[in-house]
């Protein structure tokens, strides 16, 4: 039977939400930068299986359906005003990444921790990003109403 030795003791909760807050704390720029590029990984993935699909299969209801989440996916990048870029966000990405709709819900997921954050500033500081928030919440209502196509 095997034996451990306990170097040191498990961390306390208190000590594991400060680890986790550190680890999982970006910049307003960054997490929307990675959002937004994930929409776009995703829009040349599905350029490159509609392109790879025979030419009857294009003009197909499924190629179509392709063709349109691709097109979809192609979403206005928000432009991020200076006073917002360096604010800092605690976002815990999903557990589990595995079809492109988690991969969508991961990065609306992550701008509505934005959103939430931005909504939590000060009166005078969430006035001058107020246009931003908008485009955000814009932003996530579109990436959240697409629709992918199965592999039937």
């Amino acid at each position: 039977m095997a034996t451990f030795e306990v170097l040191k003791p498990f961390p306390s909760e208190k000590e594991l939400e400060a680890i986790r807050q550190k680890h999982f704390t970006a910049t307003v720029g960054s997490i929307v930068a990675d959002a937004v590029e994930v929409f776009k990984e995703m829009s040349r993935e599905l350029e490159t299986w509609y392109d790879s699909m025979p030419e009857g299969l294009q003009g197909s209801a499924k190629g179509d359906e392709v063709k349109e989440a691709q097109e979809a996916l192609n979403l206005p990048e928000p432009d991020i005003p200076e006073e917002a870029t360096d604010i800092t966000v605690v976002y815990v990405p999903l557990e589990w990444i595995e079809s492109r709709g988690d991969k969508r819900s991961n990065a609306v997921k992550s701008l509505q921790a934005v959103v939430d954050a931005l909504n939590k500033l000060e009166d005078e500081k969430k006035e001058e990003v107020s246009g931003f928030i908008t485009d955000l919440e814009d932003l996530i209502s579109e990436a959240d109403s697409i629709e992918f196509p199965g592999f039937r």
